[in-house]
């Protein structure tokens, strides 16, 4: 089971990670122009800033939680929660900041969401054997006899 939920939110987590990655870049590169009266909004009417922030905030958290999962790193399930939160709450910021609204914002509150809730359901999974840091009882967190 815990299998399944960890691929599941690395799979989001990858797909918002990767929208985010491109929505940064093409801030930053200028690909992306959301017109003179949504840019005089972003802070320091910068799109550079508004990039390089949605690389920070969103991207990077997105992208830890595939890494972790991937890696069946016991850390996944933390990181999952936190970049959910993070895309949650880079959304009520923009509503905030931005004041325009998008149908991609309602959805990426429901992709945060199921990052968060993959992460929570991680953590109260049964352990499988053979995941790496997940079971108490594998080889390398048993006591070493001397």
């Amino acid at each position: 089971m815990e299998k399944r939920i960890r691929i599941a939110t690395a799979a989001v987590a990858g797909f918002v990670a990767l929208n985010a990655v491109v929505g940064g870049i093409g801030f930053l590169g200028g690909g992306i122009d959301m017109g003179p009266a949504i840019t005089s909004r972003f802070p320091w009417h910068s799109p550079v800033v508004a990039g390089s922030a949605l690389l920070v905030a969103v991207a990077a958290p997105m992208i830890s939680v595939v890494f972790l999962a991937l890696r069946r790193d016991r850390r996944w399930s933390g990181a999952s929660m936190a970049a959910g939160l993070a895309l949650i709450c880079w959304i009520v910021l923009q509503l905030l900041v931005i004041r325009t609204y998008s149908w991609l914002q309602p959805a990426s509150v429901a992709a945060g969401l199921a990052v968060f809730a993959g992460g929570r359901w991680g953590r109260k999974a049964p352990d499988v054997p053979g995941d790496r840091g997940l079971s108490p009882a594998s080889p390398d967190r048993r006591p070493h006899e001397a």
